[in-house]
């Protein structure tokens, strides 16, 4: 799969359990229907929210909420808390090659945060077993759209394990080329790191923008 490109600063994706990339595939019976309900929203503009079609009422759906949460919060049995320990130790022992860790520890509390939320929607008791396989499913199913299957970097620094090692290249490039010249110009990078130059620049903007590089006589240095 096309790993996730994205200029979205890190501290944005560190705050969510769970991303989901949703992709935009054509597909012409799908999108004649969207076309179809925008032109009739434009069309008829006494159309509103209240004339969608839904499988719980929002009343329903608030008077659930507020009695979920007069239940206690669920406490996790042993056995669950040990499996959340055993995936993070098995994920651990995969780190893939150059050292990049396909989990860190902000995972644990990813997993403990999502199995308690799952059993607080049944009004469980105590959180189990089953809630937990649950919760590494929906993140594993998470990860699968970002990129490579259990490459948790996304949620680590905002990024995933091929930018990491695309950011690398071009600093590493950006250095090289430093050594002999004030600062590294696109072309030069594209030489030294034999990236795209598209790729390049998309790359340099984030890192522009993160303040890990800076322009200096019409090129870049790293900082």
């Amino acid at each position: 799969m096309t790993q996730l490109e994205s200029t979205i600063p890190s501290y944005i994706y560190q705050r969510f359990d769970v991303i989901f990339v949703i992709k935009d595939v054509p597909d012409k019976e799908k999108d004649s229907i969207v076309a179809d309900n925008i032109n009739k929203m434009h069309n008829d503009p006494t159309q509103s929210r209240k004339a969608i079609t839904r499988a719980i009422s929002p009343d329903m759906f608030r008077k659930y909420v507020i009695y979920a949460r007069t239940k206690p919060v669920p406490e996790f049995e042993p056995n669950a808390q040990k499996l959340i320990k055993d995936y993070y130790l098995t994920q651990r022992g995969m780190t893939q090659s150059g050292g990049y860790p396909v989990i860190s520890a902000r995972q644990v509390s990813n997993i403990n945060r999502l199995s308690k939320a799952i059993a607080r929607r049944e009004m469980a008791l105590k959180v189990t077993e089953e809630h937990v396989k649950y919760a590494i499913g929906i993140m594993r199913a998470s990860t699968s759209t970002l990129g490579e299957e259990g490459d948790y970097g996304i949620y680590n620094s905002g990024r995933t394990k091929s930018q990491v090692e695309k950011i690398k290249l071009i600093k590493d490039a950006i250095k090289e080329v430093c050594k002999k010249e004030q600062s590294a110009g696109i072309s030069d990078i594209a030489f030294a790191s034999g990236l795209d130059i598209m790729q390049i620049e998309h790359t340099l903007m984030m890192l522009e923008r993160n303040r890990e590089v800076f322009k200096a006589n019409r090129g870049f240095r790293v900082l």
